[in-house]
């Protein structure tokens, strides 16, 4: 039989606005029904039949008629059950081939050719069948699906009972017609008045992560005595379980995003109570909608009860909306997400059937959060593509942190709040943090504890630089008889000496003079233009510029440009010959009597300055220090570690590169810039 053919048709009828705005994209729900007890084949077939005849929604497809979709139901659309049986098959076999089937109604639906409802009979043993239930939005929604299920079931079973007398869908159709839609376009003008689009979950770990697993959801059930002490504070401060739960939401995004202006979705069931019978009408009307709050550290939790609760009963008002309208009253672009997570909160199903377990949603950017209340809450988050499983059970896990925060103080401001659970305050505060480790000996700065390993190796290698190298001893006596010089010639605690030549060895014996002289360097770099170390040399107040005979004469032009006119040095000898270290002979090689103290400045880096003038960061002797027993710490270096310093003597990484493996006897290898930015090298 054609089944699409005009005498097949019953009737026609124009589609609701929650319709038109679900018919872009291919849109799929699909859930499960655990069924207890020996379904018989023929009974369950004849029940089946009996449910699709008697509600057109059921019987529907969707089809274009002169420039516009519209509803055509059909008198005769048989859904077809698919039996299959997998009973006797191992436990891994059985689940495979389950998800075999499952995977196989994942197809999109042809909405113009219908059926929109998929239906498969999964027999696991004698008395366990899953029902597997997939349709479009477009026929029925998630209640009616629910209700439709249970009338069937309850046709199986032979319940004694009258099934009710449904109004149609069409007379929804006609209310809504006949609704003035300002009050509602006035409302969500002003709501989004300032509306500016801001991701929630961004920041969430594995949200670009694709995985291979089936399985869209992950869910747990929350305790008796939680689910009941959280309607209890709902009932205690005279608000809705939607608000309740808005609000435990709400206050997670608040958490991961760091904003403070945070957007959701809420899930509205779509029947008016102006609308008489709507609740037992069977057909397409939930959907999400957008709510806002601002929070702030100060706020108590039950002061967002009440916000969420106005918000709430707004949407109920005005839920025949959908968010494809809220966006042109509004003035939003169709690029920009309203939200990228909505909340579901339904009430346990009290039919034959059960409780539903979400498995996969189609056509859904989104994050879907369902709560499902009953003597136990359940809580299961559904997944859009590309967020991992593993990333959604941490999330989980966050939010049913905060469900028992809000349950356990209402009244807690909500900078008092944790989303994390004992476990993992275990795990980031004594494991990953490692409390218990003992603090490091920081009475003794930095280029004490290298004098510490001068004395206890002096002949060992210290610093290699291409052909050349220099032993611990070396490398002390010629940095304490620079730091002598520079000690004589004016530099003191907190004072600046900027170093402007290449990574080398010489480098290495300037930094360390500057820190036992008492000082603080500034590293210049030499491919930088004029200005900008003009601007640092300013900004800085450098007394010295400590170079190499190849930028001496640029590094005096720079000196002579400033209003303090630093002092420039050359470390080297250059190719000719004779150069400032010679004076140097005239200083002892003993190391320096100690004038700093843990607080005094040990180096300043300047930002890029991108976003306008560069900016310094100033470093401390002891937090230096403390940074470098931690790297020291981290990379277990010794006496017989070898570093490589092959980063930017103007980025903060080389300091530990330079200085940690002295501090513990292992040996520096410096890379110039030319080895060090070449791939093959």
């Amino acid at each position: 039989m054609n089944y699409l053919s005009k005498e097949n048709v019953q009737g026609i009828s124009e589609l609701s606005l929650v319709q038109k705005a679900m018919l872009s994209g291919d849109q799929l729900t699909q859930v499960a029904y655990e069924l207890q007890g020996n379904l018989d084949t023929k009974h369950a077939e004849q029940a089946w039949a009996e449910t699709v005849a008697e509600h057109p929604s059921l019987r529907s497809v969707f089809r274009r008629l002169k420039n516009r979709t519209v509803q055509v139901l059909l008198k005769k659309r048989p859904i077809p059950i698919e039996w299959q049986d997998l009973r006797g098959m191992v436990k891994e076999d059985q689940q495979a081939a389950y998800q075999s089937i499952v995977n196989s109604h994942r197809k999109p639906i042809k909405i113009d050719e219908g059926p929109l409802i998929r239906l498969a009979l999964c027999r696991l043993d004698d008395d366990q069948t899953i029902l597997l239930w997939t349709h479009h939005p477009l026929c029925v929604d998630d209640n009616s699906r629910d209700m439709i299920v249970n009338e069937w079931l309850d046709r199986v079973q032979g319940t004694e009972r009258a099934f009710p007398q449904r109004r149609s869908y069409q007379d929804y159709l006609k209310w809504e017609a006949a609704q003035d839609e300002m009050p509602a376009k006035k409302y969500w003008t002003e709501q989004l008045a300032d509306f500016e689009p801001a991701p929630m979950l961004q920041t969430m770990p594995g949200v670009l992560e694709e995985s291979d697993s089936h399985l869209r959801c992950c869910g747990t059930v929350l305790s008796e005595e939680l689910s009941q002490r959280l309607e209890q504070v709902a009932k205690q401060y005279h608000v809705s379980v939607e608000a309740l739960s808005l609000t435990a939401w709400t206050l997670l995004l608040n958490m991961y995003s760091g904003e403070e202006r945070v957007s959701c979705g809420a899930t509205v069931p779509g029947r008016p109570d102006a609308c008489d019978g709507a609740e037992s009408m069977i057909g397409s009307f939930a959907h999400a909608l957008p709510l806002r709050a601002t929070l702030s550290a100060d706020q108590q939790v039950h002061e967002l009860f009440a916000c969420f609760q106005q918000q709430w009963e707004r949407l109920l008002t005005f839920g025949n909306i959908p968010d494809e309208m809220v966006r042109t009253y509004a003035g939003i672009s169709e690029k920009s997400l309203l939200f990228d997570s909505f909340v579901t909160v339904r009430n346990q199903t009290g039919g034959s059937s059960g409780q539903p377990q979400y498995l996969y949603r189609a056509g859904q950017e989104p994050m879907e959060v369902i709560i499902t209340v009953g003597s136990q809450w359940e809580v299961e988050l559904v997944r859009p593509q590309g967020v991992s499983l593993q990333a959604l059970e941490v999330l989980r896990r966050h939010f049913v942190t905060l469900l028992k925060n809000i349950a356990e103080q209402p009244e807690a401001q909500l900078r008092e709040l944790n989303l994390l659970s004992d476990e993992e305050e275990l795990r980031i505060l004594q494991k990953v943090n490692k409390t218990r480790l003992a603090a490091p000996p920081l009475h003794r700065l930095a280029h004490q504890v290298i004098e510490e390993r001068v004395a206890e190796r002096p002949d060992a290698i210290a610093a290699v630089c291409g052909e050349e190298s220099i032993t611990y001893g070396e490398l002390n006596n010629r940095a304490n008889q620079l730091a002598y010089w520079l000690r004589d010639q004016g530099l003191g605690r907190d004072d600046i000496a900027a170093l402007l030549a290449e990574r080398s060895i010489e480098m290495l014996v300037g930094i360390l003079a500057v820190l036992k002289a008492g000082g603080a360097y500034v590293p210049l770099d030499s491919a930088h233009p004029d200005h900008r170390l003009l601007t640092i040399l300013e900004n800085s107040g450098a007394k010295f510029i400590l170079t190499e005979s190849r930028l001496q004469s640029r590094s005096l032009e720079l000196s002579a440009t400033l209003s303090q006119t630093p002092v420039v040095f050359s470390f080297d000898r250059g190719e000719g010959g004779g150069a400032d270290v010679d004076v140097l002979t005239l200083y002892p090689e003993g190391n320096p009597a100690l004038i700093n103290e843990p607080e005094d400045l040990a180096n300043v880096f300047y930002t890029s300055g991108s976003t306008g003038q560069p900016k310094g960061a100033m470093i401390e002797q002891i937090g230096m220090l403390n940074h470098l027993y931690a790297k020291i710490n981290l990379l277990g270096l010794n006496e017989k570690s070898v570093v490589a310093q092959n980063a930017s003597h103007c980025f903060d990484i080389s300091v530990w590169q330079f200085l940690a493996p002295l501090m513990t006897g292992g040996r520096v290898v410096i890379y110039n810039n030319d080895i060090s930015t070449d791939p093959q090298a």
